[in-house]
């Protein structure tokens, strides 16, 4: 699949949407972690993202630490995409 950092981040954003479902703001600058971040919703969103990507995260980038912004998540959708 070959998309550009911006395709990848609105995707981001639409998976974090569809995680949040509260209704809470989502955009470039939003902190994860801050909007409630969990283990539910962080494996959610790994399922989410490597359905939408067609992609798998390698178990290495699966830490709650590497997920704390749509950036730090862009980042590892776009390596997964190059692996």
């Amino acid at each position: 699949m070959n998309m550009d950092r911006l395709q990848i981040e609105e995707l981001v954003i639409g998976c974090l949407k569809e995680v949040f479902k509260d209704g809470q703001h989502v955009d470039k600058s939003s902190k994860l972690l801050e909007m409630g971040m969990d283990s539910i919703n962080f494996i959610r969103l790994v399922v989410d993202l490597e359905g939408v990507f067609n992609i798998d995260v390698p178990d290495e980038e699966v830490l709650l630490d590497n997920f704390k912004s749509v950036d730090s998540v862009s980042d590892i959708v776009e390596r997964s995409l190059q692996s």
